[in-house]
């Protein structure tokens, strides 16, 4: 998006040095990154991808009650820190349940109790 605006990035540059503040390039960045921001959210952000990927994950545990955060994320192609939020969320949804350890445990979906 910077590159997108050089001209106007350099400008902002040039009159944060002119007036001897930050204030011009900063004014410049935060609109870029609202911009970002507004077009990311327009464009690239499926609806209801969480949702469907906590079913995904109880489907996952279902066929294998060990897999572990590291597994789910890379068959789910996102974070593992994406997934111990998600499973942090089932778990308050009750809908899994981890018996024992994260080590040697595993994983019980509630619905199947």
């Amino acid at each position: 998006m910077v590159r997108e605006n050089q001209e106007a990035y350099y400008k902002a540059l040039e009159d944060a040095g002119s007036v001897g503040e930050s204030t011009p390039f900063i004014e410049f960045m935060l609109e870029i990154i609202l911009k970002t921001l507004t077009k990311v959210k327009k464009e690239n952000v499926p609806k209801n991808v969480p949702l469907k990927r906590l079913d995904k994950i109880v489907n996952m545990m279902k066929k294998d009650k060990n897999i572990t955060a590291l597994e789910l994320a890379d068959k789910l192609g996102v974070t593992d820190k994406t997934i111990k939020r998600d499973i942090a969320k089932l778990k308050d949804e009750k809908r899994v349940v981890r018996v024992g350890s994260f080590k040697s445990g595993y994983w019980e979906i509630v619905d199947e109790i």
